[in-house]
């Protein structure tokens, strides 16, 4: 059995090259000294273990702390991007593409979380839509989560 130690050694690299550049007060990394960037670098430990050790379960853990990380760092600079669970959508789904393209299946629960992320970033509910959808909306909003469930219950039992 071969036993996986680059995680945990990258985890131990990142952690002390974060804490020398914050010692020495190293302008190139100043972005990095805070929570988000450390998850950023977390990610990238994920990553660069996942291209050596060609694991494709650490490629999700991995797009997700780096996005989530850049998400948070850079929310304010970046004038298209949503600032709500729209963007935590878009984050999930491009982890669950680039796992999918490691792991050759999995590609169908990215494009409708893609999708779902698209609807959202382009029919918030704010948005004034003709008066037959403005009517029908309300109810939309209040049973959405159920009509996913239903249809999470029937994807589950069509299982095979």
């Amino acid at each position: 059995m071969k036993k996986h130690w680059t995680l945990p050694a990258l985890f131990f690299i990142i952690v002390g090259a974060y804490f020398l550049f914050n010692q020495f007060s190293y302008p190139l990394f100043q972005v990095m000294y805070s929570s988000n960037g450390m998850l950023m670098l977390f990610g990238l430990a994920f990553l660069v273990h996942a291209m050596i050790e060609k694991d494709a379960a650490s490629m999700l853990p991995a797009t997700l702390l780096i996005g989530i990380g850049a998400h948070f760092l850079w929310k304010d600079a970046v004038s298209f991007w949503p600032d709500d669970i729209t963007s935590i959508l878009f984050i999930i789904s491009i982890g669950i593409f680039l796992q999918s393209k490691s792991t050759k299946s999995g590609l169908f629960p990215g494009i409708i979380i893609f999708l779902l992320a698209l609807f959202l970033y382009f029919f918030p509910s704010n948005v004034p839509f003709s008066p037959n959808v403005q009517k029908t909306f309300p109810y939309i909003q209040k049973y959405w989560p159920m009509i996913l469930i239903i249809i999470g219950v029937i994807l589950f039992a069509r299982r095979k």
